[in-house]
């Protein structure tokens, strides 16, 4: 599970789903032919940068200790920094002198919160593809939950698909949702060809309401009434997406420890 580096990157979903997993190992389901035993030790932390392009070996030591990848989480997100429409200028040269124009707006969050996305599915889809042809988990069963191994979750927290009013952070979280819409078709169709050899990777994601993760302070969030859930809410439900083999595609709304399916 790749975190990310970057000014303003709270505790987030990665350091809770890990907490998760550490105190209920046995959520993590496991498909090889004789039942093995997973260990809370296994889980590895790397610290990457999911902008730029050696992120690509940030997955290196994971396959190196664990000799394979199951699942990827991108939860990748800082919070909000602009509206995109402020009137920050810069000094350009002119006609013999130098003028103030304009200033292209700042896209550091966008890069962060939708490229890195974009950059871990990338990645996660093909080391996931090759785990998938290298240890035998292919298309066969994929209406039951022995299929369950190879997949993605994303996180699309509710600011993707409501009005939000970060600019930055709000079209960056539509992207998110966006990239699951435009992918779920191209996966299974793969999955169903020759062209990987059966390998099928799952693309699910979760959209939590307010968490108590540290990103916005729990006692501003109750000065305004609004409700926060425990961060174990939304670890359960990136588990839910992991096991269950049959879920592609889909978008698991979370909100004061209740659970939703969007379509």
């Amino acid at each position: 599970m790749p975190s990310s580096r970057g000014q303003g990157h709270s505790r987030g979903h990665n350091s809770f789903l890990e907490e998760f997993l550490r105190q209920h190992p046995e959520q993590i389901q496991t498909q090889t032919q004789t039942e093995r035993q997973v260990s809370p030790s296994s889980l590895l932390y790397v610290q990457t940068d999911v902008t730029v392009e050696y992120y690509s070996e940030s997955l290196h030591p994971g396959l190196q200790a664990l000799r394979r990848i199951d699942h990827v989480f991108a939860n990748v997100g800082i919070r909000p920094t602009s509206n995109l429409l402020e009137e920050v200028s810069e000094e350009h040269p002119g006609k013999g002198e130098w003028e103030e124009i304009l200033a292209p707006p700042e896209l550091r969050i966008i890069n962060l919160n939708l490229l890195g996305v974009i950059n871990t599915i990338r990645l996660g889809v093909y080391y996931l593809r090759r785990s998938c042809r290298r240890h035998g988990h292919g298309d066969s069963n994929r209406n039951t939950n022995t299929s369950a191994l190879q997949s993605l979750v994303l996180t699309a927290p509710a600011s993707s698909f409501q009005i939000f009013s970060a600019a930055d952070y709000t079209v960056a979280k539509h992207g998110v949702l966006g990239i699951l819409r435009g992918l779920v078709d191209d996966l299974q169709a793969r999955a169903q060809s020759q062209t990987d050899g059966g390998a099928r990777v799952r693309l699910n994601a979760i959209v939590p309401s307010w968490t108590a993760t540290g990103i916005v302070p729990r006692d501003v969030l109750a000065a305004i009434g609004v409700a926060v859930q425990e961060p174990e809410v939304v670890a359960r439900s990136v588990v839910m997406l992991f096991n269950d083999g049959r879920r592609h595609g889909e978008v698991l709304y979370s909100w004061g420890g209740e659970y939703a399916e969007i379509t």
